[in-house]
């Protein structure tokens, strides 16, 4: 149970189960956390002992069981006794209109498409007697940049 928070006692004078917390409050980190709070607190409440930072709070997900809790719900939403609330910050926004996993695969892929038929090239003897790329190595990197641009422009931030 966090420390400070009082148990929940229901009308019957029974002592209510907390309801448990594992959540992973950091976007870049493996830190996993495992927390009871008292039955009775909303999802944003809860959210703000997990996460205290406003910021990354924004880039949260919340599950009860299988069932995703909307932002919007956060304030109305009291999670049941004893069960099990899911908690995951994930890294996503425009990041000012850049997205920094399709920079990164863009520069992957354009070093890919320049360095494979060299390589390539070079182990299956297809090079040209002056050190350029043959007919089939220019194909090999068109295909692979195209290829590749094509996979980079699916990649999207976790939603």
């Amino acid at each position: 149970m966090v420390a400070g928070l009082p148990s929940v006692i229901d009308a019957e004078g029974r002592l209510l189960p907390p309801v448990k917390v594992q959540a992973c409050p950091h976007p870049f980190t493996a830190e996993h956390l495992r927390v009871e709070v008292p039955a009775g607190l909303t999802v944003a409440e809860i959210l703000d002992i997990v996460q205290p930072d406003p910021m990354l709070r924004l880039h949260a997900h919340v599950w009860i069981g299988p069932h995703k809790i909307e932002r919007h719900l956060w304030h109305r939403v009291r999670p049941n006794p004893g069960v099990e609330l899911a908690i995951r910050v994930v890294p996503q926004g425009d990041g000012g209109g850049k997205n920094p996993l399709r920079i990164f695969l863009m520069v992957a892929v354009v070093a890919l498409s320049i360095a494979a038929p060299y390589i390539g090239g070079t182990a299956l003897g297809l090079m040209t007697t002056t050190g350029g790329i043959s007919t089939l190595g220019a194909a090999v990197s068109a295909g692979i940049g195209v290829t590749g641009r094509l996979c980079v422009g699916e990649a999207k931030p976790p939603q």
